[in-house]
């Protein structure tokens, strides 16, 4: 890979569109589009759906005060003008789903072409057959349009470090600044990744015209939004209150690396035994992304830095569990590296890529099962739950509560409709209210949906479950989303004293 030019890749239309790629996109265009509703909104898509159905000013005045960039929202809210029909939520997922699967072009074209034969086979094997995609793609955000952008932005950038020449480099320095702009109005992290990472490599060759000329153009093009950026940034500096699994922020942050490992590697819907089975294997996997690491040194010095700065940020900014996503953008290259290490050892890399590749599978299974998933909150039923209380109780006389901290309370207000109202639960005067809301004679019946493990400061959600099953006579208590002996085992490890059975439950009682 290394030994070819970005002139060699194919140019004529007639190898566009070769069986390889067309079989990848056909079993992407089943898995991304089958049953787009097997999962309910969680809360980032629910504030996609509300942010996209409001006026553009409305919505560039909301994400100038939010951490994200407009030109996805403002995608989506002409994406939901077309007058196409039918719910529309699956037709915002719908629409990440065509950018992961113009994503799968560009990677294609731009970078696994220059693989050897066999090992852009295997690339298209894993990319097909990824549980973390399949996530990824379809979910109501910008996560697969980040991907889209960022692949074309890296390549841009790589051309630009690869084309010296003098006479080429307004052409491609404005190429790659006009990329770069475009991945920062779809998100920050993986343009200051590219960004910074640009800077350096240039800097590095003494290439100080293209630096200058690229930065220049890129800063011209994102003037409009410069300064909503360094008030993000600024944000950034101040985050505190991140929500951490381990005791030790050492801890903290292996676990954050290790996840986003597993996410890459197995997805995050694994069956114990799959995920056994990829914690024995990731030796010989990262054994495998070092050869391709050492066979591509001009990709290594591309994808490294960007990498590292990138997680970073990330890692700074969210939970463990929200690194895969932010970082979804580096994943095309993960795959790179492994396909392009089988071509130093074939044998064992080819037993390894084909391990990989079952495991994708039994993660794609578990995906549409809704089963095995390690954030637990992506699969929760809130729309069957909805239903259930809807079609049980008559608004008025119940009281629905809903831990306000860790589940997507407003999620499930969504799903119960306009004539049912969610008291979220998560302060000691939320405590108070719901209490004496539940003292309310004309209050028959209470449905309080509540995580299992309660995060907030004062414990209020687990006071309040123990005042309302001391006061209440009868009720029944459903359970959902069972932790594994695993999950719990590692939870327990991990500083969680009493790790709990099941993610969710929904209490019941009656008068």
């Amino acid at each position: 890979m290394a030994s070819e030019s970005p002139a060699s890749l194919p140019t004529g239309p007639s190898r566009w569109w070769d069986a390889p790629l067309l079989v990848c996109l056909g079993v992407q265009v089943f898995l991304f589009s089958f049953r787009l509703n097997v999962l309910s909104l969680w809360t980032d898509e629910w504030s996609s759906l509300k942010v996209v159905e409001q006026s553009v000013p409305a919505i560039l005045q909301f994400v100038a005060v939010d951490i994200h960039p407009p030109l996805y929202f403002l995608m989506l809210h002409f994406w939901l003008k077309l007058p196409l029909g039918g719910d529309p939520v699956l037709r915002m997922r719908l629409l990440s789903v065509l950018f992961a699967l113009a994503a799968t072009v560009a990677v294609d074209l731009l970078w696994a072409r220059r693989l050897p034969a066999n090992a852009r086979l295997w690339f298209l094997a894993l990319w097909a057959s990824s549980p973390c995609l399949l996530l990824y793609s379809r979910m109501a955000r910008s996560y697969s349009l980040q991907l889209l952008v960022a692949t074309l932005a890296a390549y841009a950038l790589w051309r630009l470090i690869e084309r010296p020449g003098r006479r080429a480099s307004w052409t491609y320095a404005g190429t790659y600044a006009a990329a770069l702009a475009l991945v920062l109005y779809t998100h920050y992290v993986p343009g200051i990744a590219l960004g910074a990472t640009g800077a350096l490599l240039l800097a590095q060759r003494r290439r100080w015209r293209d630096l200058f000329l690229s930065s220049g153009l890129a800063l011209v093009a994102y003037l409009p939004w410069l300064a909503i950026l360094a008030v993000a940034l600024l944000k950034w500096t101040q985050q505190t209150g991140v929500y951490a699994l381990a005791r030790h922020s050492a801890l903290e942050t292996a676990v954050k690396v290790a996840f986003g490992c597993i996410s890459f590697s197995l997805g995050e819907s694994i069956p114990d035994w799959a995920l056994i089975s990829g914690v024995l294997l990731s030796l010989p996997v990262a054994w495998l992304v070092w050869v391709g690491l050492r066979r591509n040194r001009s990709l290594a010095w591309l994808v490294v830095p960007m990498a590292l700065i990138a997680f970073i940020g990330v890692a700074r900014w969210v939970p463990f569990h929200g690194i895969p996503a932010r970082l979804l953008f580096l994943f095309p290259f993960y795959l790179i590296l492994l396909a392009s290490g089988r071509e130093s050892h074939p044998r064992a890399a080819t037993a390894i890529l084909a391990l990989l590749t079952l495991l994708s599978c039994a993660g794609v299974q578990s995906y549409f099962e809704r089963s095995d998933f390690l954030n637990k909150g992506y699969a929760m039923p809130y729309r069957e739950i909805a239903s259930l209380v809807a079609g049980a109780s008559t608004p008025g006389k119940s009281l629905v509560l809903a831990d306000g901290m860790n589940v997507d309370a407003l999620v499930f207000e969504h799903y119960l409709g306009p004539d049912w109202n969610v008291l979220l639960v998560n302060t000691p005067e939320s405590l108070t209210r719901a209490v004496q809301l539940a003292v309310d004679p004309r209050v028959e019946r209470i449905w309080y949906l509540r995580n299992t493990h309660d995060v907030t400061p004062a414990r209020v959600n687990d006071r309040l479950e123990r005042e309302l099953t001391s006061t209440w006579i009868s009720g029944t208590r459903q359970s959902y989303l069972p932790f594994s002996p695993l999950q719990r085992e590692l939870a327990y490890r991990l500083g969680m004293p009493s790790p709990p059975s099941f993610f969710a439950v929904l209490l019941d009682l009656h008068r």
